[in-house]
């Protein structure tokens, strides 16, 4: 739910190995994520279909990720909205999780691995063009951290 999925200080990593984290390890971060939600989402609803499960998956994640770049809070409670209302889901019927149904639904996902794929590039995608935007918009607008270090010099 944070920005800066990784800590690094820009005094210690240069831009090239910011770009590499977000070039490679970002993806793995999005897929893993992306599979977390879609797998709480499938074994949670008892007719959600699996198409409508990854696509509902697909603009959590995205929700989470434009809010981290508007307000991280924001995105904090987005992030933690989700597995609470699934769980009261969960704690209001209990008889929701038939074990057959997981199973059937869980077989079924290999059928839209390419669904999984274009959603899981679209995550990275929408990504990528926030942090250009994002740097584009502190060489216009320099942070606030830098404003206060040049006054003080």
């Amino acid at each position: 739910a944070r920005r800066d999925c990784f800590h690094m200080s820009y005094m210690k990593h240069s831009r090239a190995v910011m770009f590499l984290k977000y070039c490679f390890l970002f993806p793995f971060v999005a897929i893993s994520f992306f599979a977390g939600f879609s797998m709480l989402i499938l074994f949670l609803t008892k007719s959600y279909a699996v198409q409508d499960a990854l696509s509902t998956s697909f603009a959590v994640v995205v929700a989470i990720r434009i809010t981290a770049y508007y307000n991280e809070d924001l995105s904090k409670d987005v992030a933690k909205m989700l597995p609470f209302a699934l769980l009261g889901v969960f704690l209001v019927d209990p008889s929701y999780f038939e074990f057959g149904d997981i199973v059937e639904k869980v077989d079924s996902v290999p059928e839209f691995v390419t669904l999984c794929a274009q959603f899981v590039l679209l995550i990275i995608l929408v990504e990528w063009i926030l942090r250009f935007a994002l740097v584009i918009k502190r060489a216009i607008i320099p942070p606030k951290a830098e404003i206060v270090v040049e006054e003080q010099q």
